[in-house]
């Protein structure tokens, strides 16, 4: 029988009434931060420019997707800072 367990903490979530979902998104972000009136257009070009010349890597290899289930407890601490409570993530292997 599967276990599905918490995976900051490792309480079983077969005995939680319910069980919480983290989903991470990580992705490259585009432009300056700080002047977003201005026209992106030549930078848009230079990136298309890096991709086409192999001289950047593909988008998608930038990116990745990450998901946790997470009991009530954690989640609580997870709501509260979810920066620090990260720390505690645990990535498995299983298909939690």
């Amino acid at each position: 029988m599967h276990v599905c367990v918490c995976d900051m903490c490792g309480r079983n979530l077969m005995e939680e009434e319910v069980r919480y979902v983290v989903s991470i998104a990580v992705y490259p972000a585009y432009g300056p931060l700080d002047d977003y009136e201005a026209d992106f257009r030549d930078d848009v070009d230079g990136l298309v420019g890096e991709i086409e010349s192999g001289n950047e890597p593909p988008a998608e290899e930038h990116c990745r997707e990450f998901r946790f289930d997470i009991c009530s407890e954690c989640h609580r601490d997870y709501i509260q800072n979810p920066v620090r409570a990260q720390r505690r993530l645990k990535a498995r292997s299983s298909d939690n």
